[in-house]
C-alpha cells in the first residue's frame, strides 16, 4: 500500500523512520556494497497470521521492497525459529521471523568505493541517451536490447551497476523491477528509498498497467484474450500467470503484432504464454521457434515494453517508449 496520510495515521514516523533505515541497509547488501557490516538481521514476531505465507506477511509490514525480499528468499537468508524458508511457508502465531545476512566476506569481492569498471562507464553513456522521464522521484529509461538489467553469471555489468553514477547528494535510483536481458522499453527507477518502497508496493499489488509490444511467429485463434498459466518459479513452485492480449496486425511471414498486458509479474511470462499459444516471439532463442528464427534472421527478441501508468504522490504517470527499429522494419 503505497505510503500516504492515511497510512501515516495508523502508523508513527518513529516506525517509518526505522523502515527506512533497514531497507537502506538491505539494499546495500544486495548491491554488494557493505565491507565491514556481519551478520545483521531483522525479527519480525508473527501476529493475526491466518495461515498466510511467509513471503505475503512479511511484503505486508512494509519494512523493504517486495523485490529486495524476493532476493532474499532466493539467497536463503529468511528463516523461522532457526529453520530457513521459502516464500510458501505457512506461518502461525508466535513464530519469529528472521530476515538475515552474513556479510563477513563481502569485502573481499568488492570493488573499492566509487570505483566503476570501463564497461559500466561506457553504459552510463548509453543510457543516458534512452533517459524518457526525470523527475524529482522517477529516473525513467527507454531500455535497449541485450542489457541485462541486473548482475549474474557472465555479465560484466548491468544497469543495475551503472544505477550508481547517477546518484548525486541524496538522489540515489535504485531498481524497482526488472525486464529481461533481451527485453527493451520501458524501466523504470525510484531515486529515492521512499518512492522505492511505493513502486515496489505498486508492482507487487499489481496496480501498475504494464503495455509490451511484440511481433510473433503465426496468430492466435482469438483476436483478443486472457491466458492464465501456471510457471515454475526459482524455487521451483507453480505460480498463477495471468496474460491478456490483443492482436494489433496481422504482418507479412506469417507473422503478427501484438499487445500484451500481463496482470501478474512473472520471470518471462509473457515470453512463455506466446509459446503456450504456439506463436512464440519472433527472436526468442529460449522459448521460439529456432528455425523460423535462422530464416528470418531474427536475432534480437522482438518484445518491448511499449508503456507503463500509475499513479505516484497524486500525480497520474504514463511512461511512454518509442517503437523500436527492429519493428518498424517489420511492420512496414
Amino acid at each position: 500500500m503505497p505510503w500516504d496520510n492515511t497510512k501515516k495515521s495508523f502508523v508513527s514516523q518513529k516506525l517509518y523512520d526505522k523502515k527506512i533505515f533497514y531497507f537502506f541497509y538491505f539494499q546495500k547488501f544486495v548491491n554488494n556494497s557493505l565491507n565491514t557490516v556481519k551478520n545483521m538481521s531483522i525479527s519480525i514476531e508473527v501476529k493475526d497470521s491466518a495461515n498466510i505465507t511467509a513471503e505475503k506477511y512479511i511484503a505486508k509490514q512494509n519494512l523493504i521492497p517486495f523485490s529486495l525480499l524476493r532476493k532474499l528468499f532466493r539467497k536463503r537468508l529468511v528463516s523461522v525459529d532457526g529453520k530457513r524458508i521459502k516464500p510458501d511457508f505457512s506461518l502461525e502465531d508466535g513464530q519469529v521471523i528472521i530476515l538475515r545476512a552474513n556479510l563477513e566476506d563481502s569485502n573481499k569481492q568488492n570493488k573499492p568505493k566509487n570505483q566503476a569498471s570501463e564497461e559500466t562507464k561506457h553504459l552510463k553513456t548509453i543510457l543516458e541517451k534512452h533517459i524518457i522521464l526525470n523527475d524529482q522521484h522517477i529516473l525513467a529509461f527507454d531500455k535497449p536490447t541485450n542489457i541485462a538489467t541486473q548482475g549474474g553469471t557472465k555479465i560484466k555489468t548491468s544497469i543495475d551497476d551503472a544505477l550508481k553514477l547517477f546518484s548525486e547528494d541524496e538522489i540515489k535510483p535504485r531498481l524497482v523491477h526488472r525486464l529481461d536481458k533481451e527485453t527493451s522499453g520501458v524501466l523504470v527507477t525510484a531515486k529515492n528509498n521512499k518512492t522505492a518502497i511505493i513502486l515496489g508496493n505498486k508492482f507487487r499489488n499489481k496496480t501498475i498497467e504494464k503495455t509490451y509490444l511484440a511481433i510473433i511467429i503465426g496468430t492466435p485463434k482469438k483476436k483478443q484474450s486472457v491466458v492464465t498459466l501456471n510457471i515454475e518459479n526459482e524455487d521451483n513452485q507453480l505460480q498463477e500467470a495471468v496474460t491478456e492480449y490483443k492482436v494489433i496486425k496481422r504482418l507479412k511471414n506469417n507473422l503478427s503484432l501484438v499487445e500484451f498486458y500481463p496482470v501478474t509479474g512473472r520471470k518471462h511470462q509473457i515470453r512463455i504464454t506466446a509459446q503456450s499459444m504456439n506463436t512464440p516471439i519472433l527472436g526468442d532463442s529460449k522459448y521460439g521457434n529456432f528455425a523460423i528464427n535462422k530464416e528470418l534472421d531474427a536475432k534480437e527478441l522482438y518484445l518491448h515494453c511499449k508503456k507503463m501508468t500509475f499513479e505516484l504522490n497524486n500525480k497520474n504517470y504514463s511512461i511512454n517508449a518509442e517503437i523500436p527499429e527492429r519493428f518498424l522494419q517489420l511492420i512496414g
